[in-house]
């Protein structure tokens, strides 16, 4: 049941998510639909395509998007484009430039994750005007969402809107991927059962970090060749990042190593990725390694669910929601903003959290057996092993207990009579001392009580309050008590302690 509902949450996230992006993504204003598309923008060769649209050239260059409109009314004044697929691009109003993104000579800009106003003149718009968008295409070119023109009061919300909900994801995913692999490979330096999990996870995370930039609006990323080098280190980034995920969950899961040699084949694998020579054939060769990841993507899923961990079912399950959607997407060619990044990015941090609870999970079984080792298990006070732990320094006290008599009430009134006797003096104890105090028990019915940056009065304050509450609450019984300081070392300040509680027993003619 509980595994049901965590898969229904993770789709309808999925859902939320898909929605939330159409009501922002809705064009508003007049949508500009109609264009036609050329090389030359004095080519009037009707070549029209309507919008939303996508082309993949066979060659990077610029291209043209022309079409006109009418502006009968000065409310007609802004121009909205929401996520344009370019490097570089320029709006002109008949035959003048008004707004330019990126550098024609230098097309490395990444805007493709942006939504932009632009403002229409008022001064060179006329009734019927001719409105140009030259866009330099390395491998893609077109238009997830039509543009719109319209009143600036229109646009301005909804813009703003689009590009916090945009840098919104792109951020949280740096910084969540970024602090899972952190934290994860130092995890793993204090893990000894899941270690190389928690390195490959941790890997993962970075490397995918690094992939992430590629979703970062750059208005520049240097030259060509430095752009298309950067962009080969990214993807293969995130390869690199899909296969050490799939290599920590078998070790994980399964407790199964994949050969060595596999990283070879990756390796080799990478060479066409690294060849590639132009922008458009890295392109036509990332489609390869796409299908791969969803192939990979989507075994993954199947041996997440077969080893059926609950704490896993909700990031899994978003993850394989992420995987259907975007196959969808791309099988049916719908243009519609994607989720498979951020699928990957929920199923880290739903996997370091898996594994920081199991983490603190062992630390607390380790704690608690640690605890039960310097423990004494009738009273409930700390053991003789606790002294091989108890750090004292200057300024700390030891007080020493012994029971008079301890024999004589064990005699008359029983021994289990005694041990509530010791139970109870310990209870009494603690409720008296402070929470950096401890309480020993030595043996038998001696204990003692180390005082952490204490005085001799306030020992001599503790013992008084035992003392009393000792001889009101038990018969036959009573308290020898000695105190000493630290003496440089915890054997010699016991020795002290107890050679004055000796002096204290032996003045009542004990």
């Amino acid at each position: 049941m509980r595994n049901t509902k965590s898969v229904i949450m993770a789709i309808l996230i999925i859902i939320f998510l898909i929605f939330i992006s159409k009501i922002l993504f809705m064009p508003r204003g007049e949508v500009l639909e109609n264009w036609n598309l050329s090389q030359n923008p004095e080519d009037q060769t009707n070549n029209q395509v309507k919008f939303p649209f996508m082309y993949y050239p066979e060659e990077s260059g610029i291209w043209y998007f022309s079409t006109t409109f009418t502006s009968e009314s000065r409310m007609v004044n802004t121009l909205h484009i929401p996520r344009i697929n370019g490097y570089a691009f320029s709006v002109m109003l008949n035959e003048e430039t008004i707004f330019q993104q990126g550098d024609f000579n230098y097309p490395t800009a990444n805007l493709w994750n942006y939504s932009f106003l632009i403002n229409l003149p008022e001064e060179i718009t006329r009734d019927t005007n001719r409105l140009v968008i030259k866009v330099y295409a390395l491998h893609d070119l077109g238009f997830l969402f039509p543009p719109s023109i319209g009143s600036k009061t229109i646009f301005l919300l909804i813009n703003e809107l689009q590009n916090l909900y945009s840098n919104i994801l792109t951020f949280i995913m740096i910084g969540a991927n970024l602090l899972t692999g952190v934290l994860l490979i130092m995890m793993s330096f204090k893990s000894s059962a899941n270690r190389r999990s928690y390195i490959y996870f941790g890997i993962a995370s970075l490397f995918f970090t690094v992939y992430s930039f590629e979703y970062t609006y750059r208005l520049y990323t240097g030259n060509l060749e430095f752009f298309i080098w950067l962009r080969k280190f990214m993807l293969a980034s995130y390869i690199l990042s899909v296969y050490y995920i799939f290599k920590g969950l078998l070790l994980y899961l399964y407790e199964k190593k994949i050969p060595k040699i596999f990283f070879y084949f990756l390796i080799i694998g990478l060479i066409p990725l690294f060849t590639a020579g132009d922008f458009i054939n890295l392109n036509s060769r990332l489609k390869i390694y796409n299908l791969l990841i969803i192939v990979i993507s989507s075994t993954m899923i199947t041996l997440f669910y077969r080893y059926h961990r609950n704490k896993l079912i909700f990031p899994v399950s978003f993850f394989a929601a992420a995987v259907l959607h975007a196959i969808i997407v791309f099988t049916f060619n719908l243009y519609e903003i994607t989720f498979f990044m951020i699928g990957i990015s929920v199923l880290m941090i739903g996997i370091m959290y898996n594994l920081i609870t199991e983490f603190k999970a062992i630390k607390n079984r380790n704690i608690t057996l640690n605890q039960k080792l310097i423990t004494d298990p009738m009273t409930g006070a700390k053991n003789r092993k606790f002294l091989e732990v108890l750090n004292l320094q200057e300024g700390d006290y030891i007080l020493f207990f012994d029971f008079d008599y301890f024999k004589k009430f064990n005699d008359t009134f029983g021994h289990q009579k005694g041990d509530a006797l010791l139970i109870d003096f310990v209870k009494k104890a603690k409720e008296v001392i402070r929470k950096d105090d401890s309480v020993i028990r030595y043996g038998g019915d001696e204990f003692f009580i180390s005082f952490k940056s204490s005085t001799e009065t306030a020992c001599i304050k503790t013992a008084l309050i035992l003392k009393e509450y000792i001889q009101s609450n038990h018969e036959l019984v009573d308290l020898s008590y000695g105190i000493s300081a630290y003496q440089g070392s915890i054997q010699d300040t016991v020795k002290s302690a107890d050679v004055n509680m000796y002096s204290m027993k032996k003045g009542k003619g004990r």
